[in-house]
């Protein structure tokens, strides 16, 4: 065989493999982005999740998918699922986490098992079961730290922070937050911030620490102000309970009406019923009479519900 005939053999298969790589690479690449168009496109419209989610779950139904089929379907349930929850239909949250679930267990996928766990984790903390919420939390964490890309974890490190907080567990909360801090951090996501410091000044509203609260809830605001209405809402309701520790009414009052400002603008009864607790019991501090009988606590769980995070 003469040289040039190996010469042109070796070309030759030099380009078959590289055309195997390429298509190889392809398949990876589409295998590993099958749900970033869907999560760009609801990454773009989070105010019309928070402020009309059922016009957000039709959007989701119509919007077609690249790649994976059945992997999309299944992610498009929970964003729909997430939606639900959003407008309070919790029944039809959890059916939906079920219908995920049970496709999972014929079809494992840590990327959709760990959202799916993080929403029933968030579903099982407006409850009252902090306990089982955790569990849920830590599952959704260590699923995602088996996938190549670990951004998703941010949200997981809040939630687990949160429900630690609330069960009294302050020094693993402080250690979430700023594990979410350096992850934020590190990956360049910074719209996590907000929630991240506003989550360490509640732990040390909680130590009676006013001081660092304060210094943590005013570096949130200068630094990553709240930019959509769950998250504003959330900050200053947070920040007002800081204040209502401290027994400073007036100071409270500010940062209440800011939060219900902000719930005017979403479809959420719980929120609204936060709110509207701790305005009417600010108002009674204040012996403004009047005002306090506009705002009602309907039941002994709401008002204790109004003193937790709302994830």
């Amino acid at each position: 065989m003469t040289m040039q005939i190996k010469n042109g053999l070796c070309l030759l298969w030099l380009f078959v493999l590289l055309l195997l790589f390429a298509a190889c690479s392809h398949r990876q690449k589409d295998d590993e982005l099958w749900h970033k168009d869907i999560d760009e496109f609801v990454s773009g419209h989070q105010s019309l999740m928070q402020s009309y989610p059922d016009s957000m779950i039709m959007l989701i139904r119509n919007f077609k998918c690249e790649g994976n089929p059945d992997k999309s379907d299944q992610w498009k349930k929970l964003l729909i699922a997430k939606c639900y929850y959003m407008k309070g239909a919790d029944a039809q949250c959890q059916s939906l986490i079920d219908s995920v679930n049970a496709y999972c267990k014929q079809t494992p996928d840590n990327r959709i098992l760990s959202y799916a766990d993080n929403l029933q984790g968030i579903l099982l903390l407006v409850s009252g079961k902090r306990k089982e919420a955790l569990i849920y939390y830590e599952k959704a964490y260590h699923e995602i730290m088996n996938l190549d890309s670990c951004g998703e974890a941010i949200d997981v490190c809040i939630n687990i922070a949160d429900a630690s907080r609330q069960m009294g567990k302050l020094a693993d909360a402080s250690s979430w937050y700023r594990r979410a801090y350096f992850l934020a951090d590190s990956l360049n996501q910074h719209e996590a911030q907000n929630s991240i410091l506003s989550g360490l000044g509640q732990v040390y509203n909680d130590l009676q620490n006013y001081q660092l609260a304060h210094h943590y809830f005013q570096k949130a605001e200068r630094l990553y102000p709240p930019k959509n209405p769950k998250d504003v809402h959330f900050f200053y309701n947070s920040w007002g309970n800081v204040y209502s520790s401290q027994e400073k009414p007036a100071e409270a009052l500010k940062c209440f009406l800011k939060a219900q400002k902000a719930t005017r603008q979403m479809e959420q009864p719980l929120a609204a019923a936060i709110v509207d607790a701790n305005l009417g019991q600010t108002y009674l501090e204040l012996n403004r009479l009047d005002s306090a009988q506009k705002y009602r606590v309907t039941s002994k769980s709401v008002w204790i519900r109004h003193r937790s995070s709302l994830v």
